[in-house]
């Protein structure tokens, strides 16, 4: 080919010379570019994907841990492993507060999981020498003290700082909070259970106790038309699940009343009431949907 190449003397109306300077082999160019790719690659990933000696110690640390949660009680609520023979007992919010404890030595926490407080933990706190609300410094934590307040024996509260929950803090926060826990008794009124709101005419006041429980949960209640709870779920599932329900007649939910929530509840054959803590944007309200808030109860 090359020396064909070279015997050519005229190119059109020209004439012309050829000659091969190089012959170069395009595919082992080829070879080398993707090689050298192959090896930026690898790299990469052995930078990104195989973790450090310290990550494995921390993933074999964080299954540990959570292997020694147990569920306690009828509610299986989870708690650390001393739970049960501790006569210091520590209530905390949520299942990863327990973990963080868990961690840092703490063995005798046990979880509320959700603003109502679960008939385990009334029991359980009755049944101990010193019971420690250790709870996050922001507005829910506010809510669960108070029901904790009304409804189970407290005998101390500890708060993680302003605005942080009680599974972020290390272990000095955590140690720090709890050397300053406030004696209930010491309490500001403010933190103390308020008095029962009552219930407008024609409201039932069970349905004003739910709303007023739901605040800062983010959290839906749906009730029958006899006011018996058939569902209980985060209200970023509400839409979903509303529109399989058939027998529900009043939604409360810690959210926004939107559009899409009373075309859902349009679809119901009968009368709903929809009962947020405020309203969105609403183009049109069919007459069987009755849309409230918490503030109208």
């Amino acid at each position: 080919m090359a020396a064909i190449i070279e015997s050519v003397d005229r190119v059109g109306p020209y004439s012309s010379k050829v000659i091969i300077e190089r012959i170069e082999d395009a595919r082992a160019e080829k070879r080398q570019k993707i090689t050298q790719r192959a090896r930026e690659i690898l790299y990469d990933w052995e930078q990104q994907k195989i973790p450090t000696d310290d990550a494995v110690f921390r993933q074999i640390e964080e299954a540990l841990v959570k292997a020694r949660i147990v569920e306690y009680g009828p509610d299986k609520l989870p708690a650390g492993p001393t739970v049960n023979e501790s006569q210091d007992l520590l209530v905390v919010e949520g299942r990863a507060d327990v973990n963080n404890l868990l961690k840092y030595g703490y063995n005798n926490a046990i979880a509320v999981e959700g603003v109502q407080v679960p008939k385990t933990i009334e029991e359980i706190t009755h049944r101990k020498q010193k019971v420690t609300a250790f709870l996050d410094g922001d507005h829910a934590g506010d809510l669960i003290l108070k029901e904790l307040l009304m409804k189970s024996k407290v005998d101390y509260v500890a708060r993680a700082p302003t605005g942080k929950e009680v599974e972020e803090l290390t272990k000095r926060e955590i140690d720090e909070a709890l050397e300053k826990a406030v004696p209930v008794k010491e309490l500001k009124e403010p933190l103390k259970m308020a008095p029962a709101k009552e219930a407008k005419p024609g409201v039932p006041q069970k349905l004003v106790e739910t709303a007023r429980s739901l605040e800062g949960s983010l959290l839906a209640v749906v009730y029958d038309k006899d006011l018996e709870e058939i569902s209980r779920t985060p209200v970023s599932e509400l839409a979903k699940s509303l529109g399989k329900m058939s027998n529900a007649k009043y939604v409360l939910f810690d959210g926004v009343v939107t559009q899409r929530l009373i075309d859902v509840a349009a679809t119901h054959n009968d009368e709903l009431y929809l009962i947020g803590a405020r309203l969105g944007e609403i183009s049109k309200k069919p007459s069987k949907v009755k849309v409230m808030t918490t503030g109208d109860l």
